[in-house]
C-alpha cells in the first residue's frame, strides 16, 4: 500500500502492518544537529515519527502557513506580564527541585515549555505571513507563483521551507511537493503529468531561491549548505494497467 511504502521511505524501516517502526530521517537529523533552532524539525503536510530520538527532535506538524503562524504568535487572551512571570517562575522552580530533576517526563515537559515560549515570543511569524503586502513578501509570492490567500499549495510549502531554513528557524524541513500522484482511472491522462510538473517546478524554485540567497560572507549560497532529498512511495511501471 502507499502507506507502507511512504513510511518505509520516511523511516528506513519496513512498517509493522501500517505502523511505522522507526523515527523519520528528518527526526534523526534534527537530533544530530541538536535543539538550538526554534523548530528543529518542521513537517509540512508530511507524516513525522519519533520512536527513539530526543523530544526536541519531534517534528512540528502543520498543514499550511496559517497553522505555523498560530504556533508562532501568542494567542488571545494574553496574560498580564506580572502573572506570566509568576507562573513561569513557579514552573521553573518545580522543574529544578529534586523531584523534578529525577523525572525524565518532567524535564521533557519543561524543555518543551521553554521551546514553546521561545517560538511565540521570538518574532518569527513574519517570515511566514504570506498574506502581507510587504514588498519582500509580494516578491516571494511572485517568485513561487502563488496568490496572496493561498496558504497550503506545494508552492507555498516550498516558500515555507526556504524561509524556515534561511532565517535560522529550522534545519530540517519536510514538504509535500505535489498535489497527489495516485491516479488510477481517467485522471491518469488528465492529472498525472500536470501534478508531476507542479512538483518539479516547486523543487526548481526551491533550488533557485537557495542559490540566490547568500550564506554568510564567504561567497557561498544557501544551496551550497543545503541537502535536498526527494522521494515517492510508488511509481508507474512500463506497462500500464488494463484501463490503459
Amino acid at each position: 500500500t502507499h502507506e507502507v511504502g511512504r513510511r518505509r521511505f520516511l523511516t528506513g524501516k519496513p512498517p509493522t502492518g501500517l505502523q511505522a517502526r522507526g523515527s523519520s530521517a528528518a527526526t534523526w537529523l534534527a537530533a544530530h544537529y541538536g535543539g538550538q533552532e526554534r523548530i528543529p524539525n518542521l513537517a509540512i503536510q508530511v507524516e513525522s515519527y519519533n520512536r527513539d530520538q530526543p523530544n526536541y527532535a519531534t517534528g512540528l506538524a502543520v498543514n499550511n502557513a496559517g497553522d505555523l503562524l498560530r504556533a508562532l504568535r501568542p494567542a488571545e487572551p494574553v496574560m498580564a506580564s506580572r502573572i506570566s512571570q509568576q507562573i513561569n517562575a513557579r514552573l521553573t522552580d518545580a522543574a529544578l527541585c529534586p523531584r523534578g530533576r529525577r523525572s525524565p517526563i518532567w524535564q521533557a515537559a519543561e524543555s518543551s515549555r521553554k521551546k514553546s515560549a521561545e517560538m511565540v515570543t521570538g518574532g518569527y511569524a513574519d517570515a511566514f505571513d504570506f498574506r502581507s503586502q510587504a514588498p519582500e513578501v509580494q516578491a516571494l509570492r511572485s517568485f513561487y507563483g502563488f496568490p496572496r490567500f493561498d496558504t497550503s499549495s506545494p508552492a507555498v510549502q516550498g516558500a515555507m521551507a526556504v524561509q524556515a531554513i534561511t532565517t535560522g528557524i529550522s534545519r530540517c524541513v519536510s514538504i509535500s511537493a505535489s498535489a497527489g500522484l495516485d491516479t488510477h482511472f481517467d485522471d491518469w491522462q488528465r492529472d498525472q503529468g500536470p501534478r508531476q510538473a507542479q512538483g518539479f517546478a516547486v523543487v526548481s524554485r526551491i533550488i533557485e531561491d537557495l542559490a540566490r540567497r547568500p550564506y554568510g560572507d564567504g561567497g557561498e549560497s544557501w544551496l551550497d549548505r543545503t541537502v535536498i532529498v526527494g522521494f515517492s512511495e510508488f511509481s508507474r511501471t512500463a506497462l500500464l494497467n488494463v484501463r490503459g
